[in-house]
């Protein structure tokens, strides 16, 4: 049996955490998918994390991507986009940060505009940045970590990669900017929106567009090694309890 993908090819190297994104279609057998895949044991871990209701909201997210068609007038179809979560939408916020997830050195970004290492965990453009051009804006979301003066207006991405919603996940690997922290980061720029905007900055954030990205390390880094996390081993316990 043979699989044809026409919207997306999403493609993860086992040896590496390198996720490719790219529009054109891939074609691939059940037999390579098994060989491939099958002896990877965080894929397995990683599948028990996909529930019915987050495939529907893939298959959701797919379906905007396909009608989402880029404005015709210059201006955004929204004035702001912000974004919040993990490594999948991370652009450069963890470069600086003393931890193992941070990916600014080849090969990564190699099919990026620029042909350079970003901080983005794939070779080219996140979902988030596709999103944006399908938006209309004319350049990308800046992360936190350097966003300066009026381009903050158009939207800051806050995303950090190993992060999760709860804070202690993905600290073995280092520091990361955990959802709470990126809400607060949040906060710090509507402080200086209204430093540029005044009195129109609520009428200007009411507009945005969130994006949230998160959730999957809180299962892989987290839920699924409780030897490395004991509160992972009081979440499990508290599972049992409701069954």
């Amino acid at each position: 049996m043979r699989y044809k993908i026409n919207l997306l090819r999403i493609t993860c190297l086992s040896s590496h955490t390198l996720l490719s994104i790219d529009r054109s279609y891939a074609v691939i057998s059940s037999t390579s998918v098994g060989r491939h895949w099958q002896p990877v044991d965080l894929l397995a871990i990683a599948l028990m994390a996909f529930t019915v209701d987050k495939i529907r909201v893939f298959a959701f997210f797919l379906l905007v991507l396909v009608n989402l068609q880029p404005s015709a007038l210059s201006a955004p179809q929204v004035p702001c986009f912000f974004i919040f979560g993990d490594s999948l939408v991370d652009n450069g916020n963890n470069n600086d940060l003393p931890t193992l997830a941070k990916v600014n050195y080849f090969p990564y970004g190699v099919d990026f505009p620029t042909r350079r290492p970003t901080g983005r965990f794939t070779n080219g453009r996140t979902t988030a940045d596709f999103l944006g051009e399908l938006l209309g804006f004319d350049d990308y979301i800046p992360p936190f970590a350097t966003a300066q003066g009026n381009e903050i207006i158009k939207g800051v991405n806050y995303a950090s990669g190993s992060a999760g919603i709860r804070d202690e996940t993905g600290e073995l690997l280092g520091l990361r900017i955990n959802l709470n922290n990126q809400l607060k980061n949040h906060n710090v720029t509507m402080a200086r929106i209204a430093g540029l905007l005044g009195n129109g900055t609520s009428e200007h954030l009411n507009k945005c567009l969130y994006y949230f990205v998160i959730g999957s390390n809180d299962y892989i880094n987290n839920y699924f090694v409780p030897e490395y996390y004991p509160q992972a081993v009081c979440i499990r316990r508290s599972n049992m309890q409701l069954f």
